[in-house]
């Protein structure tokens, strides 16, 4: 089967299997069970990293945020749920390690410097500085799993799973028909060695010619690259591959019609869901905090592998008429299947000849004991270490090639992995229902204390709610209100000067001249981004009346209180989500219920740049009424069992509670005493009234008899107002 019909196949396996993998994705234990590998591969940095699990087949980072998916691969019926749990926390493992090891100037900086290299060719520059990106994504990709797998031994085998589709992909049937063709499998092939240590399947069909010449020249460099201690060091190294293959490129890239091929499928876009883990994704981050330091090779091994490759391409002779290198007979004299010792392109440490060296005596080619590239995920050429294959092989002389073992794990290694996956989501369980105990043990606590009222069971409710994008003019709202929650954050309490005690005040220090004692100042106190915040939503049938109207295009629109509340807690959800978890509810009263819908649970992930708040207008309608004190006890019992330093409960209502026995007065007395408990217990408590001006003023006193201070603002005023009153609040807490 040729790979353009595997992958129709595994296309087919997606679609068949889509609906599975949104399903579990939406579990609680996998979602915990990636949290928890979020916070251990940070070491404590996961709370600054935003982390979405995607189904789909990109996975990529711009260094505060990642995004994986599984490719079409694992669809495939053989691999269980098991499997993909293993398949994600490898994906995520690579990402994180990009964030801690890679260093996206270098990519840059490599793009323009191969641009120069290939300026006299007829290829484009996009896509020469697209194929100088890709390259170094490739050659990276293989560094920073080199780093993970002798840092964290125990990712070793969801590594080796997860670049399983790499090979399979890249697998050969036949010779390209067209340069542009040749130019992929080439570049298919770099990134299967890069991953693997090994060529694909079927690298001998390529056997005797041009293709096989540089790819024995570049196969030392990959060695190196792999083994790289940094970033800059990894990219001076793909910079030397791509000098040695400029004119292979250029030759094989000289018509447009190739150069479409190599530019719609060299690397990716993950922005647009194309490429995945394996060098299409780029990873963006600034610095580098983690290096290798693997113990693959010593200065010497490395100093001669580089002589190897520097030296190889002398060495090796072009292709004779006929279609074959005249060294490159089927000799043999090794144990696999390799095409002789005369060889001196990278064979034997490239890893397409044996392993020991020649058995009678001969000499071994440069750099043959060196160990440099040979991580746990790049395989020794030895037959013993494979899943019941005796005798295979993937060099270009084909000898073996039926008992090419396409499954780098064996049985069972797969069965250990799914048991540690079983056990993982098990633990995940027993928390999961552990802290719902405690959650229903916290709900029937409140239910007791409205034991004398009509109303007093509780329900949750969970809509589904659509991820679209907010609009530019609320997107801006919300980046601003990010950037002024920032200012507070950073600093909680603003610098005072001009005090009689405290720190020197250097600007200050002319009074001393004037007998003026007053030259200290107090430094502001910073204030961690650690946060829990409730976005609690008046859902009552009151919030279906007119709140506000304008004119477009010289017709009047009216604007019901309903839109105006979640257009503005849109804009704060936005703001917030940058340094807070978050939980979203819209509470009423219906059907003798106090009822939540719950829009947003506080781990759950929310597309970039979409609002549960504002996409929640047309699937969940008004209700009836509201007891405001019932629902503001049941988030603060969800903020108190966070783990977050700061807890904030932000409550958007239109007026007075309803469905009280005693009236609205006792209502009222409700709203403030649960109010006063939640701000006993650290919860900065910040209500929001909406409505018309008239309404406002007319409410204005019976808000401040329950809440205390709160906001009362147009929705155009809900930025200014909002960080005053979080400011002053903050200060207090």
């Amino acid at each position: 089967m040729g790979i353009e019909q595997k992958a129709m196949e595994m296309a087919m396996y997606r679609e068949s299997r889509q609906e599975e993998l949104r399903t579990f994705l939406s579990d609680s234990r996998f979602q915990a069970v990636m949290r928890k590998a979020v916070s251990f591969l940070t070491d404590g940095r996961g709370d600054n990293i935003s982390l979405k699990i995607s189904s789909g087949d990109a996975s990529f980072t711009d260094g505060k945020s990642i995004t994986v998916g599984m490719e079409d691969y694992f669809f495939s019926p053989e691999f269980t749920q098991q499997d993909w749990v293993t398949v994600y926390k490898a994906l995520l493992a690579h990402e994180v390690q990009h964030i801690n090891s890679s260093n996206f100037s270098d990519i840059k900086d490599i793009m323009k410097k191969y641009a120069n290299v290939m300026s006299g060719t007829t290829i484009p520059e996009q896509l020469v500085m697209k194929i100088g990106k890709t390259y170094l994504n490739i050659l990276e990709d293989g560094r920073i799993e080199n780093i993970i797998v002798h840092k964290l031994p125990g990712y070793k085998l969801p590594l080796m799973l997860m670049n399983q589709g790499t090979s399979v992909l890249s697998e050969l049937e036949e010779r390209a028909k067209t340069p542009g063709q040749e130019f992929l499998d080439f570049q298919n092939s770099c990134l299967c060695y890069t991953k693997t240590g090994r060529l694909p399947k079927g690298i001998s069909v390529y056997a005797g010619t041009r293709f096989e010449t540089e790819m024995k020249g570049v196969m030392p460099y990959i060695d190196l690259a792999v083994d790289a201690r940094t970033s800059k060091d990894c990219k001076d190294i793909c910079l030397k591959l791509l000098k040695k293959t400029a004119k292979y490129f250029a030759d094989l890239l000289k018509d447009e019609i190739d150069q479409q091929m190599a530019n719609d499928n060299s690397g990716g876009d993950p922005e647009k869901g194309q490429g995945n883990s394996g060098g299409g994704a780029e990873y963006t981050c600034s610095g580098e905090y983690e290096f290798n330091d693997s113990p693959n090779g010593s200065d010497a091994e490395r100093k001669a592998k580089e002589e190897e490759a520097e030296g190889g391409s002398k060495k090796s002779g072009k292709p004779t008429p006929g279609g074959k290198k005249k060294s490159s007979g089927k000799k043999k004299s090794d144990q696999d299947g390799g095409s002789g010792k005369d060889n001196s392109s990278g064979d034997d440490a490239g890893g397409s000849g044996d392993e020991e060296g020649d058995e009678n005596g001969k000499g071994k080619s440069p750099g043959q004991d060196n160990q440099t590239g040979r991580n746990a995920l790049r395989m020794h050429r030895d037959p013993s270490t494979r899943s019941g294959t005796t005798n295979w092989t993937d060099d270009f002389s084909g000898d073996g090639a039926e008992d090419y073992d396409t499954r780098e794990l064996p049985p069972e290694e797969i069965q250990a992995l799914r048991r540690g996956v079983t056990d993982e989501l098990e633990a995940a369980e027993e928390g999961d229902r552990k802290e719902l105990n405690k959650e229903e043990k916290e709900r029937q606590k409140i239910e007791e204390k409205y034991g004398k009222e009509y109303i007093r069971h509780f329900v949750e409710l969970f809509p589904v709610i659509s991820n679209e994008a907010l609009p530019p003019e609320m997107e801006r709202l919300g980046r601003k209100l990010e950037s002024d929650i920032e200012r507070v954050i950073r600093v909680k309490r603003t610098e005072k000067r001009n005090m009689r005690v405290g720190q020197i005040s250097g600007r200050d220090l002319y009074r001393v001249g004037m007998r003026d004692p007053h030259v200290f100042m107090r430094k502001g106190q910073p204030m961690k981004a650690d946060m829990a915040v409730f976005l609690l939503l008046d859902n009552s049938g009151s919030m279906g009346s007119m709140g506000a109207q304008t004119t477009e295009n010289g017709e009047r629109i009216y604007l019901d209180k309903s839109t105006l509340s979640r257009t503005a807690a849109g804009i704060i959800e936005r703001g917030l989500a940058k340094y807070a978890a978050m939980k979203i509810s819209l509470f009423d009263v219906s059907g003798g219920e106090i009822r939540h819908a719950t829009l947003k649970k506080f781990d759950e992930v929310a597309s970039k740049g979409s609002s549960r708040c504002y996409n929640s207008m047309r699937p969940v309608g008004i209700g009836g009424g509201n007891k405001d004190g019932y629902s503001i006890r049941v988030a603060t019992s969800d903020l108190m069992a966070r783990r977050e330093q700061k807890k904030v409960l932000v409550l958007l209502s239109d007026g007075l509670p309803s469905d009280y026995n005693g009236g609205t007065r006792a209502g009222m007395a409700d709203v403030r005493d649960a109010v006063r408990e939640a701000r006993q217990k650290g919860i900065i408590v910040i209500p929001i009234m909406f409505g018309r001006a008239r309404d406002r003023l007319e409410m204005k006193d019976n808000f401040a008899e329950m809440y205390g201070q709160f906001i009362s603002c147009d929705p155009i005023d809900i930025i200014s107002e909002f960080t005053k009153l979080f400011t002053k609040l903050a200060k207090n807490t």
